[in-house]
């Protein structure tokens, strides 16, 4: 046990992050969470919030403004990550496997 008043933000965020991995766990891929909500990595819900939705569409590196620079074979496949991912940080969807 500790003191968190002794520790510095970066200590104390540091400690926080290993105490939620080691509770949680770390999932790599989406999953629905006890309470029925589309979760992924450490606890990150993803709920229908255009902020959560457009970290993490950045995340992957996808960017629908980018898309129409692409060929459309390759837009195609991105405009179908971006729409699937949507779905489920709006519930329309879940990852399969994870009901």
């Amino acid at each position: 046990m500790f003191n968190v008043n002794t520790l510095t933000l970066e200590q104390y965020r540091a400690a926080l992050l290993s105490f939620i991995r080691e509770v949680e766990g770390v999932r790599p891929a989406a999953y629905l969470d006890d309470r029925g909500f589309v979760t992924i990595g450490i606890g990150f819900v993803l709920k229908n919030d255009d902020l959560v939705l457009q970290t993490v569409l950045a995340a992957f590196g996808l960017d629908v403004s980018r898309s129409l620079n692409l060929s459309p074979e390759a837009r195609a496949r991105e405009e179908a990550y971006i729409t699937e991912i949507r779905n489920i940080c709006l519930g329309v969807a879940y990852p399969q496997g994870s009901e």
